[in-house]
């Protein structure tokens, strides 16, 4: 049950659900009560949590903030996105392993690279309306979005061109190949090669100054951002530690984390907030 991207609807998208389902005539099918494992009752602890402010929607004519608004109510990242493999190649940079009892597949990488969704928004509506006439994975449910009107799905599309480009080549056919950019085999893999821009130059007396801890309540997640020898590096909790590539004083491709991060400082030039730049801006609190 996907509380996390349903937690976002709107209060009135939500009241529309409630008026249709009560539309509905009733069905009397007694269910036995859920059972749930010890280790799922753990990772879950805690979750959800209790919403005590109103939620709205989108801005009227926003079409970018409507686009990212259907992306996290349809959790379209969390297939589009490698969470599961060895190395994240970017958000909505595809290559997850999506396995259900019909079949399986490796997801696209949507980014407007090349190697992804790199083509007019007009054909994004066709593929999503036809399921690329057809050729989809049914592990992609393109028949529920396909009712989507043609704002929406240009909506989508223009919020997926906000987003890092990610260069990663994915397919369903042929013979899996190792693939550098997500550390593992999937057709197309061969084509992938793991290229990092130069860094742009930075003091090292300025990257001391973005050194720190930073903590994302509604994630309840913590990074960890260390300077050494002119360089910064970055760690998400207790994972492997990654460095950062800058490409201005404050602005930083991750490369193995989903999302480029971005420092916010005060007068004096010292780092009070991290943003990760997910779908939107996501703010981590500097920790004393």
């Amino acid at each position: 049950m996907w509380y996390g991207s349903f937690a976002q609807l709107s209060d009135e998208d939500l009241a529309a659900v409630v008026v249709y389902l009560r539309s509905i005539p009733a069905v009397r099918n007694p269910l036995p009560p859920t059972r749930l494992s010890a280790g799922t009752l753990v990772r879950i602890a805690g979750q959800p949590r209790p919403i005590t402010e109103p939620v709205r929607g989108p801005p009227p004519g926003d079409t970018l903030a409507r686009g990212r608004y259907l992306l996290n109510v349809a959790d379209c990242a969390g297939c589009h996105t490698s969470w599961h493999s060895s190395r994240n190649p970017g958000l909505f940079g595809g290559g997850n392993l999506i396995e259900r009892r019909y079949g399986s597949a490796f997801s696209s990488n949507l980014t407007r690279d090349e190697s992804g969704a790199g083509y007019p928004a007009d054909a994004f509506v066709a593929v999503m309306r036809t399921g690329k006439a057809g050729s989809l994975s049914p592990v992609m449910p393109w028949a529920a979005f396909r009712g989507m009107t043609d704002e929406d799905l240009q909506a989508i599309y223009a919020a997926l061109g906000a987003v890092e480009p990610v260069r990663h080549y994915v397919g369903n056919k042929g013979v899996p190949r190792h693939c550098p950019v997500c550390n593992q085999a999937h057709p197309l893999g061969e084509f992938n090669r793991l290229e990092l821009p130069a860094p742009v130059p930075v003091e090292a007396a300025g990257l001391a100054r973005l050194a720190g801890r930073y903590y994302h309540a509604r994630w309840d997640l913590t990074l960890t951002i260390r300077a050494d020898g002119g360089r910064l590096f970055g760690r998400e909790a207790d994972g492997p530690e990654i460095e950062l590539i800058a490409r201005s004083p404050l602005g930083f491709l991750a490369p193995g984390w989903p999302s480029p991060v971005e420092f916010v400082t005060d007068g004096a030039g010292r780092a009070v907030r991290l943003l990760v730049l997910d779908i939107q801006p996501e703010p981590f609190e500097r920790l004393p």
